[in-house]
């Protein structure tokens, strides 16, 4: 017996995602935690249950890719729907955040720069910061789009996998998820030794994180075999995918050897399948509105206004909260705003990020 493909809660999980990601910046950025220990507490559990936000987001991105590929005529079907799904709500966010840089900081660079920010900020160099901006905010003009640079990577480099490897065995995608786990866990431990910038642009690069990808991929090229297995134990992998991620915070705190680049391989194994299975274990549920990706995009920049604003006032760790509080707000509105707009004429034609 199949599980049919489309009765997913995907939905659902990524705005859960999204709120987690989100808290977890504004509980860093604000130092919340500093004003009531409780932020800090509730972001620990949070990144246990429901686990690491971006994570799920590169898991299902892997999942919906293949199935994405197989339902594409040509390249240019497939890659246009990946261009309406990022791209769109991502310019409007760089206008808007380009407004709002220079109304609270203003445009401390000269021309060569401001043409690289306006380069980098809306193609897939994301992940580079002009030093003009490192007094802004947090440090970055956007700091969450470091993953539209690696997800990009990804739609481009899963498209040329799949057409080379269509023909071949599918465990030889188990091959490649392997490989990858072992680059990811090799590079996390060779930060010492090679150059900091080759470790830095490897970093951001979607190479130590295709093992994550992978793990979505895997799960449906096998979906036949292990969805409903997945569907049935979804409850009792999550469980394990906390002890396990416990067990690897106290392995690296004690020997120092890292076991994968920003997220370690063994959990993030656990909670990519775990979240597949508990799609499907809640079955189908279409939201009209699914705002994550707008809250992914447009989260740190009301983050960095609130930042400038704190850091040119003299306010009690009440003014702080309330700050925090109403960035959250804004960033929600926005986008429910940005859903309704820009994403009304496209949703018929785009894929899932």
């Amino acid at each position: 017996m199949n599980i049919e493909f489309k009765k997913n809660a995907f939905d659902i999980l990524r705005i859960v995602c999204a709120i987690q990601v989100m808290y977890g910046h504004f509980v860093e950025h604000f130092a919340l935690d500093s004003i009531n220990p409780m932020f800090g507490k509730v972001l620990r559990i949070t990144q246990f249950i429901p686990g690491r936000g971006v994570v799920v987001f590169f898991a299902i991105s892997g999942y919906l890719s293949i199935c994405s590929i197989e339902k594409s005529s040509n390249y240019k079907e497939y890659f246009g729907k990946k261009v309406k799904r990022i791209y769109p709500e991502l310019l409007v966010a760089f206008v808007i955040n380009t407004i709002i840089i220079k109304l609270f900081y203003g445009f401390r660079c000269n021309y060569k720069e401001f043409l690289i920010y306006l380069f980098t900020q809306t193609t897939f160099f994301q992940f580079y910061t002009g030093e003009w901006l490192r007094q802004y905010g947090a440090g970055t003009a956007n700091g969450s789009l470091w993953t539209i640079s690696v997800i990009v990577q990804f739609y481009l480099l899963i498209y040329v996998m799949f057409i080379l490897l269509k023909d071949k065995s599918k465990e030889i995608w188990i091959g490649l998820y392997l490989f990858f786990v072992s680059f990811s866990i090799f590079l996390s431990n060779m930060q010492c030794i090679v150059p900091n910038s080759i470790f830095k642009i490897l970093s951001v690069s979607v190479f130590p994180y295709m093992h994550i990808f992978l793990a979505g991929v895997l799960c449906y090229l096998y979906r036949n075999n292990v969805l409903i297995w997945l569907k049935k134990k979804c409850i009792l992998i999550l469980p394990i995918y906390v002890l396990v991620r416990f067990l690897v915070i106290q392995s690296v705190q004690a020997t120092n050897i890292n076991l994968g680049v920003n997220y370690d391989v063994f959990s993030s194994l656990l909670l990519s399948i775990g979240v597949i299975g508990i799609a499907y274990y809640i079955g189908e549920v279409n939201i009209k509105h699914e705002i994550s990706y707008s809250i992914f995009i447009y989260h740190m920049i009301f983050v960095n206004v609130g930042m400038e604003i704190i850091k040119k006032s003299n306010m009690t760790d009440g003014g702080v909260l309330t700050i925090a509080c109403f960035c959250a707000v804004i960033t929600v509105a926005v986008s429910l705003v940005s859903n309704l707009v820009i994403n009304k004429n496209l949703k018929k034609n785009r894929g899932k990020l």
